[in-house]
């Protein structure tokens, strides 16, 4: 297998697309891949992080935002259906008015996304899951934040 330099990774078109037949829509959407940033803007949405001083230790505690999973899968598909020029048809702002439309289609669709964008069912659980406080406060090597910088 070849080492890619830097001007390969930063030119490799490798967002996978696919066209998807919507009939209730009367037509198909072109729907991609989501890009790393916009699946961590979508997963970020998923999960509360709620920081939580105690004395000297600070922690963090994640716990399921339960309002964004309504409208999951249209907030999914706003950031993957694209024109014929790969340029997004959507905004964010955009999903609460695309989950007015057919559950299914929207579904179809969301399913594709999904696919494209290596989000499997394990993903979205190992999202939900209770997590048990993280110290922040540099007394563990699993620190989120530098030391000292909340405390």
């Amino acid at each position: 297998m070849a080492i890619l330099n830097r001007y390969e990774i930063l030119s490799a078109q490798d967002l996978k697309r696919e066209t998807v037949e919507v009939e209730e829509g009367g037509g198909a959407v072109i729907v991609r891949a989501m890009r790393a940033k916009e699946r961590d803007e979508y997963e970020a949405g998923i999960i509360n992080r709620k920081i939580v001083a105690q004395g000297r230790r600070t922690q963090v505690e994640m716990e399921f935002n339960d309002d964004y999973f309504v409208n999951l899968k249209a907030r999914l598909i706003v950031r993957c259906i694209i024109d014929e020029n790969g340029e997004r048809l959507f905004t964010n702002d955009d999903a609460d008015w695309l989950g007015t439309k057919n559950a299914a289609a929207v579904n179809k669709v969301a399913e594709v996304a999904q696919r494209l964008s290596g989000i499997t069912q394990e993903d979205m659980e190992s999202l939900g899951k209770a997590s048990e406080p993280t110290p922040i406060d540099g007394s563990s090597s699993d620190s989120l934040l530098p030391a000292g910088e909340l405390t």
